[in-house]
């Protein structure tokens, strides 16, 4: 299997059952190598029902291998893409503290922001039992909201469909609020619709040396090694893009100016906390 991977490399530049337009490597691309790999030809029209259920597979384990790639090599956690982390938005409502979030969203990175006119702190991620806790201390405490935690939805759809979350706001809400905040995409797979995958053209090459790897699958073979490689280009392409949110308050520390609370003292008003690729530092 892993010389007729090489072979179809070879050969990709002689592919006329899929016009190579442009850089993009498309979902049209990648099942056509893929069948021609797999040996049932590169018109993806012509493969049987039985076929393309195999080669839909392959691209789905492919697509799951690159967007949650293991540690690799000199990095000492995994890395999370750059471009799964779109920006989402969530207007409050008086007295209402708890709100689902989106069913693509996995996971919150870094603090809520205010937008438009309202020029408060961010909002700080926080565990759930300290947010359960605060709201147990401090029952009919309204504001704008200071803290925020994430949460599993609890609910009769657990394990019939994809669990959702919800976002728990403290202090509750006591007027409209606008609120902003990155978050960790569940990317969808790629179809005849949905043409392209989230990374684009510079990682297209490291998405089809995936599904390469699937079919070999030999995590000792020529395809998986190929695959490694040029998955380590891509994080470290991708890792331009990353960095600290914010690294703490840097400012007059000689106890005078406003929000400081004198010598030797803490400064308030502000909530920059120190953070790393969307983890909180204390």
């Amino acid at each position: 299997m892993a010389d007729k991977a090489s072979q179809a490399r070879q050969s990709i530049y002689s592919q006329t059952s899929v016009e190579l337009s442009t850089l993009a490597v498309t979902y049209n691309y990648l099942v056509s190598e893929i069948g021609r790999v797999m040996g049932y030809g590169a018109e993806p029209n012509a493969f049987s029902n039985a076929e393309r259920h195999a080669v839909e597979r392959t691209l789905q384990s492919g697509l799951r291998q690159f967007y949650y790639p293991q540690v690799i090599p000199g990095q000492e956690k995994v890395h999370r893409w750059s471009f799964t982390t779109p920006l989402g938005t969530l207007a409050t409502v008086a007295a209402t503290d708890d709100y689902d979030l989106p069913s693509t969203l996995s996971s919150i990175r870094g603090a809520l922001t205010f937008t438009g006119d309202n020029r408060y702190h961010n909002i700080e991620i926080i565990p759930e039992s300290r947010l359960r806790y605060m709201r147990s201390s401090n029952t009919s405490t309204t504001s704008f909201p200071i803290y925020a935690a994430v949460r599993p939805k609890s609910g009769g759809t657990i394990g019939t469909a994809e669990q959702l979350q919800e976002i728990m706001l403290y202090p509750t809400p006591n007027a409209v609020y606008n609120l902003e905040y990155r978050y960790e995409l569940r990317p969808a797979t790629m179809t005849s619709t949905n043409l392209y995958s989230l990374a684009g053209p510079e990682h297209g090459e490291t998405i089809l040396c995936s599904c390469m790897a699937v079919i070999e699958n030999d995590v000792n073979g020529p395809e998986y090694s190929k695959f490694m490689l040029e998955l380590r280009r891509s994080v470290i392409s991708d890792g331009a893009n990353e960095g600290a949110d914010n690294y703490g308050y840097n400012g007059n520390g000689n106890g005078s100016g406003a929000g400081y609370n004198g010598a030797g003292g803490t400064w308030h008003g502000h909530n920059f906390n120190t953070t790393y690729s969307g983890t909180l530092w204390d």
